[in-house]
């Protein structure tokens, strides 16, 4: 497993990490700008990681777990971005969001997006339209050769 993080060229990261409630192992990350991974190797699988800033500013992105040695049929990755309508992805710095994905091993993408907007009573359709425009053109560009599926919210609320 891969602890993600941004390295910001400036302090002394140090953190604290506890797998299964085991003992606390101190490590030291690399702090040099850009994308980073701390690799995590297991003998067995994980029920609980617990993580603890001890020293430094620390810019968590994420858990990339190891792929499956099995041969199984299929394999979902969940990639949550926050933010409602889209926005995320509209207003994303593209080259830092692709240098996380070197690999283009994706399939499929389903995008699911909101709730919010069904609920939203300032909610503008043409507005809408561009920033969700914008932000499937901001995906495309980061996962060129994806097929995907776009989700929208249902049609409840207001």
């Amino acid at each position: 497993m891969n602890i993600l993080y941004h390295g910001d060229g400036s302090d002394n990261i140090r953190l604290a990490i506890r797998v299964d409630n085991g003992a606390e192992t101190e490590v030291r990350l690399d702090t040099q700008q850009g994308p980073h991974a701390l690799a995590l190797h297991m003998d067995q699988a994980v029920s609980t990681l617990q993580i603890r800033l001890v020293s430094g500013r620390w810019r968590f992105q994420g858990i990339e777990l190891p792929e499956v040695s099995t041969a199984a049929p299929y394999q979902l990755d969940v990639f949550a971005y926050p933010g409602a309508t889209m926005a995320g992805w509209a207003r994303s710095d593209l080259a830092y969001l692709a240098s996380w994905f070197a690999q283009p091993r994706y399939d499929l993408a389903l995008i699911a997006f909101g709730t919010n907007e069904g609920n939203d009573p300032n909610f503008n359709p043409p507005a809408y339209r561009e920033l969700l425009s914008q932000a499937v053109g901001h995906f495309r560009q980061v996962f060129p050769q994806t097929p995907c599926v776009l989700i929208g919210p249902g049609d409840r609320g207001i």
